[in-house]
């Protein structure tokens, strides 16, 4: 799709390969002096302004983030921001190609309304991201029943060279299942007939595979019917 490629938040790299590093002495001085803002301070610094700060929480979490100059609908800045301990973070574009970390004083406070603000933040995402995977399981379920058994003429399977297993097929496209260890169908992958893959949007990842043969794990749990 064109994307721009993304770089990696750990490491940073920028435009010209060196690394944005703030300065404590630069933005201790914030006008109400907390770590959040700090955070924000140094992002502006590097030319990479939040179209809205509020969208920051520092739950150490990487968030996507749409950025002054950026046509509206894009999120191509990102950022990581840790509030235990001495607060630290890293942000950047990966449109531009720019990163860069921040880390604060170490004098500086996180009060504890900040620190349960973050909690509750943390909790709420969670709670929907968790809706998000369940409403996808239930949409894997319909495309799932709904594909049928593979073309074994599908230009992926040939230029792969391999067996179809248990694909199936929906309008063109190879699908494959992704179960947890309790065999629950919980989201699909995608594969074109140019060997583009995609997942099922909001399917859930970690946990899961592909069963490619043999058999499936005895289920710990309900299954959701599938169409054989």
């Amino acid at each position: 799709m064109g994307h721009p490629q993304r770089t990696n938040p750990a490491t940073g790299g920028n435009r010209r390969g060196a690394q944005y590093q703030s300065t404590n002495q630069q933005f201790n001085n914030t006008p109400s002096g907390d770590p959040l803002s700090a955070f924000i301070h140094a992002m502006c610094d590097a030319g990479l302004s939040p179209s809205n700060p509020a969208e920051i929480v520092g739950d150490g979490d990487l968030h996507r983030l749409h950025l002054e100059g950026d046509r509206r609908c894009d999120k191509n800045g990102w950022c990581v921001l840790h509030m235990d301990g001495r607060p630290a973070g890293a942000f950047g574009s990966w449109k531009a190609g720019v990163s860069g970390t921040w880390r604060a004083d170490r004098h500086m406070p996180v009060s504890q309304a900040d620190r349960e603000a973050i909690a509750q933040a943390r909790r709420e995402r969670e709670a929907q991201r968790e809706r998000d995977q369940l409403a996808a399981a239930h949409r894997a379920l319909v495309l799932w029943n709904e594909s049928t058994r593979p073309d074994l003429a599908h230009p992926y399977l040939i230029a792969k060279g391999v067996k179809a297993h248990r694909v199936r097929q929906h309008r063109g496209q190879l699908v494959l299942p992704l179960y947890d260890f309790d065999a629950t169908l919980c989201s699909l992958q995608f594969i074109g007939p140019d060997g583009d893959k995609k997942l099922l949007r909001n399917g859930r990842k970690q946990g899961c595979f592909i069963p490619v043969a043999g058999r499936m794990p005895a289920s710990r749990g309900k299954r959701p019917a599938i169409a054989p």
